[in-house]
């Protein structure tokens, strides 16, 4: 919701950086990996030989709009894979993600793209959602001069298409973000008074398959602290009463 207030308000400032399509395409691997595997499906990438090395774009905006289509993707795809794929034509690097879902029904097709409406998973299965995912991809599309379309390929499912003018630069421009090695199956003392706060950080950490024990106070938390098994702590940093 406040995303896209502040795209209505007009808060839609363009930061172009120089980066890597095959990162941005890793990253976005690292970031959908804990969904992908709790549905137990496949994310197949592709990034053409035809794409820069490097361009100049709003990475991050780019970057906001692929999550939220991979995230769709895997949300309405039951079984099987999804995929994401990147060319680079006249200068625009173009983004597909498609899913081997149940598609979009043909009189949802022109509202897709609107706020509040939401898809349909499966027959009489509308999944949990504001409707403001496509709706907040669109206009970032719109702010970076880009095109966002939605096709149906033979053989069912969905496919968005989002193609970017970018510029190419130098082999030598430096990528938005270093490469990470990411971390799996990590045993995480949670340390949160907040019960909200608490449920979220565990939903993400628990998507990513990390076990987590969650302390709410300080008293118990300084009790746990000793525990070799614990990887990490993720500490409040204002609990009550300490």
């Amino acid at each position: 919701m406040l995303d896209y207030s502040k795209l209505e308000a007009g808060d839609t400032g363009l930061r172009p950086v120089p980066f890597a399509p095959r990162e941005l395409v890793r990253r976005i691997e690292r970031l959908s990996v804990g969904e992908v595997r709790r549905r137990g499906l496949e994310l197949v990438t592709e990034v053409s030989d035809a794409c820069p090395e490097t361009v100049l774009g709003d990475c991050e905006k780019i970057q906001r709009i692929l999550v939220n289509l991979v995230s769709n993707a895997v949300k309405f795809t039951e079984t099987g894979s999804d995929s994401l794929s990147v060319t680079h034509q006249d200068g625009r690097i173009c983004f597909a993600v498609r899913d081997t879902g149940p598609g979009i029904a043909e009189a949802d097709q022109d509202i897709v793209f609107e706020p509040f409406v939401q898809r349909t998973a499966t027959a009489g299965n509308r999944p949990e959602g504001t409707g403001l995912g496509l709706a907040i991809c669109r206009r970032l599309a719109e702010t970076l001069d880009a095109e966002l379309t939605l096709e149906h390929p033979e053989g069912g499912g969905a496919l968005f298409r989002l193609a970017c003018p970018v510029e190419a630069t130098g082999p030598q421009a430096e990528t938005l973000q270093p490469q990470l090695t990411p971390l799996r199956d990590l045993d995480i003392l949670l340390v949160e008074d907040n019960a909200v706060n608490a449920m979220v950080i565990e939903g993400f950490l628990e998507a990513d398959a990390h076990r987590i024990t969650p302390v709410s106070h300080g008293a118990p938390a300084l009790e746990r602290i000793g525990d070799s098994r614990n990887a990490l702590i993720l500490l409040d940093i204002r609990l009550r009463g300490m």
